[in-house]
């Protein structure tokens, strides 16, 4: 991680916080620039025309049955926070 507060200068490097860590930083109304910032690694994206609503995705290891689930971040037309879920990562038998 490094860690900024010019654009363009750095002024330390150190190690990212966990995906939960980062994921309760989220909250409605913060900017998809400041989530990109804050969960850096996307893990997908979708666009879903009648509900006007961008979901990014990212999918970490958790304490439930499956151990593997996706944290979505819901965006609204005015690309902030809308919503957050979750849901399980379903996989074939």
């Amino acid at each position: 991680m490094h860690d900024r507060y010019r654009p363009g200068r750095q002024v330390g490097c150190g190690h990212r916080s966990t995906d939960a860590d980062n994921f309760v930083r989220l909250h409605v109304g913060t900017t998809q620039d400041k989530a990109r910032h804050i969960c850096l690694k996307l893990g997908g994206a979708a666009f879903y025309p009648l509900k006007q609503e961008m979901v990014w995705s990212w999918t970490w290891h958790e304490g439930s049955v499956t151990q593997e689930g996706y944290f979505n971040v819901h965006f609204g037309t005015d690309h902030t926070v809308t919503t957050t879920s979750r849901s399980d990562v379903m996989r074939g038998h």
